[in-house]
């Protein structure tokens, strides 16, 4: 579907299964250095769903900004306290690795939320080696299959596809996947997390007929299990309409995003995270497919909420304020203004 875009970014729910933990010696390490660990939220990351974002691309003049689910996502909760959090976490780490040897437990978890750290701060090239330096050692020290070790390989697998290196990420999150199934069942919640990081990475790839029939699977667990109006159900309803968006199926995908934008304003309220996302993939889907009309008011409404809660310099403030005059400018074409 050509001038379609679409953001992934890394991103971690709190209702995953916490597999890496950070603790610090209370007795033994600065008080200081913990509390400044826990203010800027750096602890050890999770694999976890994550929910694209729709825009699209005004004839070349436009690159969307990536947007990600409002749920809780811990590269977005980082945000500006990045650098803070490497600047704490380096010598913290430092300081582990001497005192508890390479190979501990919490000098790897330690080291991987320093990873995670980088790459909530664009140093992707420096979170790599990182990751894979945990993996290594996880996997020689615990086994394969442990879970610290598949949640060590799915956090490389999502730098590696932050880093373009989709083919390698697609088959560290199959290796992820493969085992969860084996260890956990094909319903369990980490399992479906394993499959929605491969599916957003074979889109990424720009396998997108490959994605949904996996985002399709995790839908149906999650509306079985937990019921269909359940956090978790509306995100994978979300990026199940944006897979089937992208492949050009635009009925299908307005219909998925009116449930999700429904729900969402009746079970959330019509200003948090998830349902602003939900109004402007709504009207991403409108206008692409010739609603212009009707996505205008929504992304409005979008607009004016960001601009009141996030201020009007706010990187998705101006995702929504680029959107709107996109919108405005293919209905003036449309009517020969």
């Amino acid at each position: 579907m050509a001038g379609v875009a679409f953001g992934i970014r890394a991103t971690i729910t709190q209702n995953s299964a916490v597999f890496g933990r950070l603790t610090w010696l209370a007795g033994t390490l600065s008080l200081v250095l913990a509390v400044a660990i826990a203010a800027t939220g750096m602890i050890a990351r999770v694999p976890g769903r994550r929910e694209t974002r729709l825009s699209w691309p005004g004839a070349g003049e436009f690159t969307a900004l990536p947007e990600t689910d409002g749920d809780r996502c811990l590269l977005d909760e980082l945000g500006d306290s990045s650098e803070r959090a490497i600047a704490v976490g380096e010598p913290l780490t430092a300081n582990l690795e001497k005192m508890l040897g390479p190979e501990h437990a919490d000098t790897l978890a330690s080291q991987d939320s320093l990873a995670v750290a980088y790459q909530a701060a664009g140093r992707t090239a420096e979170a790599i080696p990182l990751f894979e330096q945990v993996l290594a050692v996880r996997e020689r020290v615990l086994g394969p299959e442990h879970p610290d070790t598949l949640a060590s390989r799915d956090n490389l697998a999502t730098a590696f596809r932050d880093a373009g290196r989709t083919a390698e990420a697609i088959r560290l999150h199959e290796q992820v996947l493969a085992a969860c199934e084996r260890v956990l069942g094909p319903d369990h919640p980490d399992t479906c997390t394993s499959r929605d990081n491969l599916a957003l990475a074979r889109w990424a790839a720009g396998l997108v007929a490959e994605a949904i029939p996996l985002f399709e699977q995790v839908h149906d667990v999650h509306e079985r299990v937990l019921g269909p109006e359940h956090s978790d159900t509306l995100t994978s309803r979300s990026n199940l309409a944006a897979a089937i968006w992208a492949a050009g199926r635009a009925a299908e995908a307005i219909s998925l995003h009116e449930q999700v934008l429904a729900a969402r304003e009746r079970v959330l309220g019509p200003d948090h995270p998830d349902t602003l996302t939900s109004r402007n993939n709504l009207a991403a889907a409108y206008v692409d497919g010739d609603r212009t009309a009707e996505a205008i008011p929504l992304l409005a409404r979008t607009l004016a909420a960001r601009e009141r809660v996030l201020g009007p310099d706010h990187p998705r403030t101006l995702t929504s304020r680029n959107n709107l005059a996109i919108a405005r400018s293919k209905r003036s074409k449309r009517s020969g203004r």
